[in-house]
Parts: structure tokens; C-alpha cells; sequence
């Protein structure tokens, strides 16, 4: 027989020539592991879950709150009237910065308000994908220097402008750049 040529055999096999033991392969047998499954099931879906409610008297035991979580509600918290609100959470995390994001193919200055500084928080930019040649992207104040130079870029880091200073995004062709600044007037 050569490589190419397909067969198919069929074996006949007969579960009394299996070594089970005696009654294995009866319906009888497999309807008693069935009813045995069945009580598992029963058994487990009436145990206390994690998630069901767990009551609690007293100081939490480590094993209490590992367990579950607890419920806590902000009013019973010893913090400052306010200290929950969206409002004063926002600006904590991020409601008081301004973005300024674009495609940048030439130099572009962000001014501050008159008597206020730029405080840069972020800066990402990333050439577009149809660019024939790079494009090498520079950010600092105007009249200072660079903060951060290159050609593609995601950071996180505080830097401080003088007030009255703009922050300048240097574009070094008009290849275009997809900028983005995160930044807050102080």
C-alpha cells in the first residue's frame, strides 16, 4: 500500500468486553450517579455563597471581611461635608484640567489666561500613519527649553510654566501629528 492510498477500518467493540464492573454500563447504574449529581446540586446551591449577605456584629474578623464584601455607606464616614460629591472628587482627579488636542502640521502656542500659569500634566503624540517622512515633535515653554522631544510619545509628568507663558508644540514639517496636552491654568 502506498502513502496516497486512504482505508477506513471499523472496529465493532461490545461494552460486555470492556473491563467495568459488573453493571456498570446499565441504565439503572447510571440513573443512581444521576440522582447522586442531582443531591450535590441540591446541597451546594443551599450553602451560603460569598455573595449572600453575611451578618455582622461587632468588629469585622479578617475571615468575615475576606469573605464578603461589606456594605459601607459614605454618610457614616468621619470625612468633610462635600468630600463625596462629583464636583469635589472631579476636580481631585481630573475635572479642573483642560485638553487641547489636534492635528498639528505647524507650530502652535497654548496661552494662558492673562496673569495665570500653564501647568502641564500630559502629553502624547503620534505621527499619522500615511506620513512619507517623520516628524519630530518638540514641547517646552516659549523661551525655555524642550521638556519633551521625539517622534511618537505617551507621558505622564508635572511641569510648571511662568505666568504669562505659553506652552509651545513645535511641529518640525507639516507632516501630520496628533497631539494631545493635558494641562491646568493656576
Amino acid at each position: 500500500m502506498s502513502d496516497s492510498t486512504a482505508f477506513e477500518v471499523v472496529f465493532m467493540i461490545s461494552a460486555a468486553s470492556l473491563p467495568l464492573p459488573a453493571g456498570a454500563s446499565t441504565e439503572a447504574t447510571l440513573a443512581l450517579i444521576k440522582a447522586k449529581t442531582d443531591n450535590i446540586d441540591v446541597l451546594l446551591s443551599s450553602r451560603t455563597k460569598p455573595a449572600d449577605t453575611q451578618p455582622v456584629s461587632g468588629p469585622a474578623t479578617d475571615a468575615q471581611l475576606r469573605a464578603t464584601p461589606l456594605p459601607v455607606s459614605s454618610a457614616s464616614l468621619p470625612l468633610p461635608t462635600g468630600a463625596t460629591q462629583e464636583v469635589t472628587l472631579g476636580r481631585r482627579f481630573g475635572g479642573a484640567k483642560l485638553a487641547y488636542s489636534a492635528v498639528l502640521t505647524a507650530t502652535t502656542d497654548l496661552t494662558p489666561t492673562v496673569g495665570k500659569a500653564i501647568r502641564l500634566l500630559w502629553v502624547a503624540f503620534i505621527p499619522n500613519s500615511d506620513n512619507t517622512t517623520s516628524n519630530l515633535v518638540t514641547v517646552g515653554y516659549v523661551g525655555g527649553g524642550a521638556l519633551y522631544t521625539g517622534y511618537a510619545m505617551a507621558h505622564w509628568e508635572r511641569f510648571d510654566g511662568a505666568v504669562n507663558t505659553a506652552l509651545r508644540i513645535t511641529v518640525a514639517n507639516a507632516q501630520p501629528v496628533a497631539v494631545t496636552v493635558h494641562y491646568e491654568e493656576f
